[in-house]
């Protein structure tokens, strides 16, 4: 059910029970509080996983057990099946579930407070007689996925209220359900919210829909696995792109390492290059060295015969002065014996 379009969505959702669909002591039993404490009796409390055990304390019923419950809800129907122009129809609507949630900023405080004061609002509106049975549940409390927006929410705590839908005397789910019927429950409940708690109950946030619970649930589990796929995708899109890219700057690593391979290769044979040329120079070296000394040897033996050389000319000049000087001393010796020849050598 929901709103008028000009008008702020709608939070309080109303459920069938029919006689061929969802009996209501099935709906009872599965909200139940006590039930839910004695988990091993409701299998469904065990296997869901939205509903928090350690939170189940918290919860809040009416004074009706199971049993009672069940037991008023019979005797209602049989008290309005056994009037003049029951609606007996096979079809008919003999139970509704109103959901009510809290309000998005009521403090946690005031939750219990709130719902009590909700249920004063559904009994004015429904009669005492109609109300079965009602439920606060705490432990419901988990995060989930905006069928809608796709965004991740936090559900909140909700009143479950079991209601028989009866109008003048008769069944009439399309009475209870109607949109008129729905506003007023709705708008009520939005002011009580504004002036004993000041918060907002009709604030915009929920969407027409006509799904069941269990089909948003689902729809939102799908939704969850799905982003959960999208996320996990792309977690592995990123490593792939990063295993490339490690795998290019890998590729990079080895041209570069094989260049500077080549490189120090190049190196190497110019090291060894250099290291035969230097092997070459140094025996070139030596050769040069050997040279050398015999070079310096010849110098020697050259310089000791240009001594000798220079000896023997001091000593033939020496034996020409002498020569030279015995010639003037024979030619003076001619000279003078001639002379005295002639003074011997009477003169005519």
């Amino acid at each position: 059910m929901k709103l008028p379009a000009a008008s702020p969505h709608r939070l309080t959702r109303a459920m069938r029970h029919s006689v061929g669909g969802v009996s209501a002591p099935a709906s009872l039993r599965s909200a139940l509080v006590s039930t839910r404490q004695a988990a091993g009796n409701v299998p469904s409390y065990d296997s869901n996983i939205d509903i928090d055990k350690s939170k189940t304390s918290g919860n809040m019923q009416g004074d009706l057990d199971y049993t009672a419950a069940c037991q008023k809800y019979s005797e209602r129907i049989a008290f309005l099946d056994a009037k003049p122009g029951a609606n007996k129809r096979k079809d008919r609507v003999t139970c509704f579930g109103l959901n009510v949630p809290a309000p998005k900023d009521l403090k946690p405080e005031d939750e219990k407070a709130f719902f009590l004061a909700a249920i004063k609002i559904i009994i004015n509106q429904y009669g005492e007689n109609n109300i079965i049975q009602y439920y606060m549940h705490q432990d419901e409390k988990h995060a989930y996925i905006h069928v809608g927006t796709g965004e991740r929410c936090m559900s909140r705590s909700h009143l479950q209220c079991y209601v028989v839908p009866e109008h003048n005397g008769k069944l009439n789910g399309k009475w209870f359900s109607s949109r008129a019927n729905m506003v007023k429950l709705n708008n009520s409940i939005h002011r009580m919210a504004q002036e004993q708690f000041g918060v907002m109950f009709m604030d915009g946030s929920k969407r027409k829909s006509r799904k069941t619970v269990e089909q948003l649930k689902n729809e939102s589990a799908c939704l969850a696995i799905q982003q959960e796929l999208d996320a996990q995708k792309m977690a592995l899109d990123t490593q792939t792109a990063e295993v490339k890219k490690e795998k290019q700057i890998i590729l990079q690593t080895k041209v570069m390492l094989y260049e500077q391979k080549s490189d120090l290769d190049q190196r190497e044979n110019g090291i060894k290059a250099n290291e035969d040329d230097s092997r070459a120079a140094l025996q070139d070296a030596a050769t040069l060295r050997d040279t050398a000394l015999q070079l310096l040897l010849r110098v020697q033996q050259v310089e000791e015969e240009n001594m000798q050389l220079i000896e023997l000319g001091k000593q033939e000049r020496r034996r020409q002065r002498v020569s030279a000087l015995d010639s003037d001393e024979v030619i003076k010796a001619y000279h003078e014996l001639n002379g005295r020849l002639n003074d011997l050598v009477p003169q005519k």
